[in-house]
């Protein structure tokens, strides 16, 4: 009996709170209780938790007729405290010996998040399914859910906050096809009710913040075994949260008919939004996320996939266009705005120096891109420098000739093709002789069997750079104009070398788009004459192409003099 006072000191606490509240703004969730009519199962959860480990969930299950002002033992159905750990809790428990008919109350309280919840049992729920699944029409399927709403285990769901609880059932008899017995009816109409609570603009009843509350009961943590896409992946770990609140603003008021509806419109909207809010800079991630989702969306990628630069790509990212009409304009672009006359200027990236987060880039980590000098050291002189290229070559071969790059394949150098931050980084280890050092990193995306190990861990302990905030180096995204400024200048600065002001300083009208940890790279590197601009503008995030990042090392070559004159 104390310890049961205990437990209702604890919840008197915030009793008030229980009896209004289920959603909070500490993004933490209980959810409603979950009842199972075949083995009278009873199972309670709580997520979103993280800031609680260690502490307890506290649990108190009352019998028909209990009362938490006046506690009685002989009326407690279940007492429980479970530890919360790894931002989660969960309790399952039998009932013992119900009651038919009889409404049982649960008080939960776990972190900062309050609940009461209330269900009903039914001795048999067979007559009440048969009842149901025995309608032909969508509108009596709905009515006879909300006439057994409490027989259901509704009254305490999502289904009962609704406006428009009609249409979650109609939404729900439109997935009859999936419905085998009492427990899969229940859970199809909450899932319905979601979708519903979508269509009413209430998605702080389907969120807790950006994350879906259920994103079980929705089948979203399915869509990449069962549909085989990405999008659910790609909204978990690759969108940034301004992408998040861009994906759940446009799907809202939709007017889904179905589950299927809100589904496909779920893999669109998150496909668009890690195009244009993905946390990996760049823009290499692009053509993995079309590829992995088209499959569902079906865009025309005829003309995407017969574009080799990133011209595209570049048009997706910056442009503000989210209508499958208008990205489907975007992907039929013959050419697009990456023109290779700019001389050095480069591509869309950032976090070279060091800052910008992300999660493993989506850059493929099989291919090796490594700046091995050619077995071969006569060949200088590559097929596909085309007349368009022509500003390039002098830096392409005179660099092939020293050995600090070398192409793809014999005779083909890939002018077009972006470089990635590891070959950036070891093109300028090599231009200035920068020796290695024998020394470890602990990038989470650097492991000591890939070939840039060695050139990340030194420039790394040299200060040379830093990676992203995330822990990650992100040695296969496309590196960035800014960023790879930054790692030019921390490697002159490593050297003790000073640059000269061989002209001056030019104020890009394009500035403010230069990062702060990247200004000053920017200003020495232009008035030093390693870098130029195009038209006044200086396009910090702009993929760095290969021709481009040529003609950068050999402007330091001729400004620091052969190999860093060392």
């Amino acid at each position: 009996m104390e310890k049961i006072c205990k437990l209702k000191k604890i919840i008197l606490i915030s009793a008030a709170a229980m009896l209004c509240t289920m959603y909070t703004a500490y993004a933490e969730y209980i959810d409603n209780i979950n009842y199972n009519f075949t083995n009278n199962n009873v199972e309670i959860n709580g997520k979103f938790l993280e800031n609680s480990n260690g502490t307890y969930a506290t649990v108190l299950v009352l019998k028909p007729g209990g009362d938490i002002e006046n506690l009685d033992s002989s009326l407690v159905e279940k007492q429980e405290q479970i530890l919360i750990e790894d931002g989660k809790f969960s309790l399952n428990f039998e009932l013992n010996n119900p009651i038919d008919g009889g409404i049982y109350t649960a008080f939960i309280k776990a972190g900062k998040s309050d609940k009461k919840s209330t269900f009903k049992f039914t001795n048999d729920i067979s007559p009440v399914y048969e009842d149901i699944m025995s309608q032909t029409d969508e509108q009596s399927f709905a009515e006879k859910i909300q006439e057994y709403i409490d027989e259901l285990v509704l009254s305490d769901t999502i289904y009962a906050q609704l406006s428009n609880k009609n249409n979650a059932g109609k939404i729900a008899y439109e997935n009859r096809e999936n419905i085998k017995d009492a427990e899969s009816l229940k859970n199809s109409v909450i899932t319905a009710s979601y979708i519903q609570a979508l269509n009413e603009n209430k998605i702080l009843q389907v969120c807790d913040n950006t994350d879906f509350i259920d994103a079980e009961l929705l089948g979203l943590d399915k869509l990449e075994s069962q549909m085989n896409v990405t999008a659910y992946t790609l909204y978990t770990g690759s969108i940034t949260d301004e992408g998040k609140e861009k994906v759940l603003k446009n799907i809202q008021g939709k007017n889904y008919e179905s589950i299927d509806d809100f589904i496909s419109d779920f893999i669109y909207q998150s496909t668009i939004s890690a195009i244009k809010y993905n946390i990996s800079s760049g823009t290499a991630h692009i053509k993995d996320i079309l590829k992995n989702n088209n499959s569902k969306i079906g865009f025309d990628l005829k003309n995407y996939n017969s574009v080799t630069d990133n011209s595209i790509d570049l048009l997706l990212l910056k442009g503000n266009e989210w209508e499958k009409e208008d990205i489907q304009d975007i992907l039929n672009t013959k050419s697009g705005g990456n023109d290779d006359s700019r001389g050095d200027v480069g591509g869309n990236s950032t976090g070279g120096g060091g800052t910008s987060g992300g999660v493993k880039p989506s850059g493929n980590y099989s291919q090796d891109y490594s700046v091995k000098p050619q077995e071969d050291t006569e060949i200088i002189t590559f097929n596909d420098i085309t007349p368009e290229l022509e500003w390039a070559r002098e830096a392409i071969e005179k660099l092939a000739q020293l050995k600090i790059i070398n192409g793809r394949e014999n005779g083909i150098f890939a002018p077009k093709d972006n470089v990635t931050r590891a070959e950036f980084l070891k093109m300028v280890l090599l231009t200035l002789n920068i020796e290695l050092t024998e020394t470890e990193c602990e990038f989470l995306d650097v492991k000591k069997d890939d070939w840039y190990y060695e050139y990340v861990a030194s420039a790394f302990n040299m200060g040379i750079v830093k990676g992203y905030d995330n822990g990650y180096f992100g040695a296969s995204d496309s590196i960035t104009r800014q960023d790879a400024s930054v790692i030019i200048l921390n490697a002159i600065t490593f050297l003790g070398r000073e640059l000269p002001e061989n002209t001056e300083e030019i104020e890009f009208s394009d500035k403010t788009e230069i990062s702060d940890y990247a200004i000053e790279a920017v200003e020495n590197l232009t008035r030093a004459g390693i870098i130029q601009g195009s038209d006044n503008l200086f396009m910090p995030l702009d993929n760095c192409t290969r021709a481009q990042a040529a003609v950068m090392l050999n402007n330091i070559i001729n400004v620091l003099g052969e190999e860093g004159d060392k």
